[in-house]
C-alpha cells in the first residue's frame, strides 16, 4: 500500500463523520489486565487532552491518513471536538 501525501479525507471520500449512538458512548473493554484501567479525557482536563490529541496525531501522520499540523492535532477533527471523549487504557 502506498501513503500518499495529501491523501484524500473521509469526507472527500464521500464519507459521513457522524457521532456514535448513545450505546457506544462510555465504552469500557470486556476486561483489562490488572495493572490496567480505563482513563475517561474530555477537553476539560486540558494537558491529558493535548497528549492525547498528539499520540492520535502521530500515529495518524505516520500512516498519512491526516495533514501535517503546528499544534501536532488532527484537525480534520475539529468539527467533532467539542464533547468528544477519549479513552485511554493505562
Amino acid at each position: 500500500m502506498a501513503i500518499i501525501e495529501g491523501n484524500p479525507t473521509a469526507r472527500d471520500l464521500g464519507l459521513e463523520l457522524r457521532r456514535p449512538p448513545e450505546i457506544h458512548r462510555d465504552y469500557t473493554p470486556d476486561h483489562c489486565l490488572p495493572h490496567q484501567q480505563v482513563m475517561a479525557i474530555t477537553e476539560d482536563d486540558a494537558e491529558l487532552w493535548d497528549k492525547a490529541e498528539r499520540l492520535v496525531y502521530r500515529n495518524y501522520r505516520d500512516v498519512g491518513f491526516c495533514a501535517e499540523s503546528s499544534r501536532g492535532w488532527v484537525e480534520e477533527f475539529e468539527e467533532y471536538r467539542h464533547g468528544s471523549t477519549f479513552y485511554v487504557v493505562v
